[in-house]
């Protein structure tokens, strides 16, 4: 009977506000800022909008609120309180507002809980994640991550879809995705494996400053082992180029290929393969487009004459002025109409 008199609750609404009101007068009357030096704050606001009492603040140095103001962009105790009252009978979405910033929110609980476990599974040696080179990390600690629940390994806050954030933060909080430590034997495995990655990677050729050109024909075919032919890539403007012959380069891309799962040191729930997102290249407007010989604007200015159409004698392109028109060098002078006669009786 005694426990159900100390932590009942109240039936009535007046009764609780009474009871609150007490309780948080026996705290002014403590004086312990007096007694120990030291000093306190104090917020007390309802959880129900069907409650009586209001928000109460309890402060033993006016240094307080001052330290609040500097602190919370000039917010005051007052504010403060009532957004916390607010906060505690509208709840965690209303504050948020938008989709946003409940993502925004969500992408900082997993940032946060795979730093917490991180930290946690290395004992206290790695308080820092590296998402891009995470073999890293298993190389100097040996810890790898199990039961990534997405297809792409990359750090929450390059995730967009809400979605997915909120499927990793409860993969996190059950416990599911979590930090493991390898023994000795599979770590030395590890790095062998990581090892005769890299030798691999080295031994495949890496892109060069010219470009490999190669035929669509030779691209294309799979079952050949022969290494194509460099193709010279002096002639640039494409003039005495062949137009039937497309020619591709190689993607950086294809040059290294590692397993992810295996470097990384982190695979999915299944156990499949953990692909390594990769920022796309901006694709040119032009793609797919034929493009034919492109012909100098250099040439035709050194070039005088005119082409002539069906014989006219109007010429096909404009010339300056100081050139002579076409339709002057192609017509003969006139001959004179005076005869040799009659000009030498005009001079006697």
């Amino acid at each position: 009977m005694l426990e159900v008199y100390g932590n009942g609750h109240h039936g009535r609404r007046l009764n609780s506000c009474n009871d609150s009101n007490a309780t948080l007068d026996l705290v002014t009357e403590l004086d312990m800022a007096d007694r120990t030096g030291t000093q306190s704050v104090t917020f007390s606001a309802r959880d129900s909008a069907e409650a009586y009492n209001r928000p109460r603040i309890i402060f033993t140095t006016p240094h307080i609120p001052d330290f609040f103001k500097l602190t919370n962009n000039n917010t005051s105790l007052t504010d403060y309180v009532m957004q916390l009252e607010a906060f505690l009978i509208g709840g965690f979405d209303l504050m948020l507002g938008n989709y946003s910033k409940r993502t925004l929110n969500l992408k900082k609980e997993c940032v946060g809980l795979i730093r917490d476990q991180l930290c946690t599974a290395t004992g206290g040696r790695c308080n820092k994640m590296n998402y891009v080179n995470f073999d890293t990390i298993t190389a100097e600690f040996g810890v790898v991550l199990q039961g990534w629940p997405l297809k792409t390994w990359c750090s929450p806050s390059d995730i967009s879809l809400q979605l997915e954030v909120q499927l990793l933060l409860n993969y996190l909080q059950s416990g599911t995705t979590h930090f493991r430590k390898l023994t000795t034997d599979k770590l030395k495995e590890w790095k062998m494996v990581r090892a005769m990655g890299a030798v691999a990677a080295m031994m495949q050729p890496g892109p060069s400053a010219k470009p490999i050109m190669e035929s669509a024909q030779d691209v294309g075919d799979v079952s050949s082992t022969a290494t194509p032919e460099p193709v010279p890539t002096d002639n640039r403007d494409g003039d005495d180029g062949d137009d039937s012959v497309t020619h591709k380069r190689k993607r950086a891309d294809t040059f290294i290929n590692i397993t992810a799962a295996v470097v990384n040191g982190a695979n999915t729930i299944d156990g499949s393969q953990l692909t390594v997102a990769k920022k796309q290249r901006k694709v040119q407007k032009d793609k797919g487009q034929k493009r034919g010989p492109r012909k100098s604007s250099s040439k035709a200015a050194r070039d005088p004459t005119t082409t002539m159409t069906n014989g006219s004698s109007t010429p096909a392109t404009a010339t300056t002025s100081t050139a002579p028109s076409t339709a002057a060098m192609a017509t003969p002078p006139a001959a004179p109409t005076t005869t040799p006669a009659a000009s030498t009786s005009a001079i006697a």
